[in-house]
């Protein structure tokens, strides 16, 4: 991998390499950079690349300026679907 820069627009995650630095920059403040399965997948997928990569020397994993650095799940997103936690809520229901 060459040193370079990627951003997809509205990529969850920007990725740049240089001088065998490579940053993974969390990059949705206006989710408080939520672990969302896009973000997940692009970290995975970002770090796996890392990992394979002999210019790669150091990763550092930051955030685009905001109140937190990463809150953590994507709570939203993992209760939006009804089929998660199915047991869990009706054991709270009784």
């Amino acid at each position: 991998m060459a040193d370079a820069a990627t951003t997809l627009p509205s990529a969850p995650l920007k990725s740049s390499l240089e001088e065998g630095i490579m940053r993974l920059t969390l990059n949705t403040p206006e989710r408080m950079n939520a672990l969302s399965e896009a973000m997940m997948a692009a970290l995975f997928a970002a770090l796996t690349n890392a990992a394979k990569d002999n210019t790669v020397r150091v990763v550092v994993i930051d955030a685009v300026p905001g109140k937190v650095f990463c809150a953590d799940h994507d709570l939203k997103e993992m209760t939006a679907d009804a089929n998660i936690f199915p047991k869990s809520r009706a054991a709270a229901r009784s």
